[in-house]
């Protein structure tokens, strides 16, 4: 079995501020820069739900862009760049470990 020199593990890194960036500019994207892909479906799934829902409650006759559509965004924004950076640097904890 080969082992993994310290060289090859700096580069497998990922940088957590680069991940948070990406996934704020298009949810996922940081989850694919980081090779998480299954996180990275997940992310863009939930983001096309509550886009979705802000459509619909944007072109609803009753209600015009109520308060809980901005929230909704803001929220997972939040959460998504928070959960991103602790993802990468728990993940390269482990690598250090290792």
């Amino acid at each position: 079995m080969n082992k993994i020199s310290k060289k090859d593990l700096e580069v497998a890194k990922k940088d957590p501020g680069v991940v948070a960036v990406l996934n704020f500019l298009l949810p996922g994207l940081g989850f694919i820069y980081s090779e998480e892909l299954f996180l990275a479906i997940i992310t863009m799934f939930i983001w096309i739900v509550i886009i979705s829902m802000a459509i619909s409650d944007l072109t609803s006759i009753r209600t015009i862009g109520t308060p809980t559509t901005v929230v909704n965004i803001i929220l997972f924004y939040f959460v998504l760049l928070k959960f991103s950076i602790a993802h990468i640097r728990d993940k390269n904890k482990k690598q250090d470990e290792q």
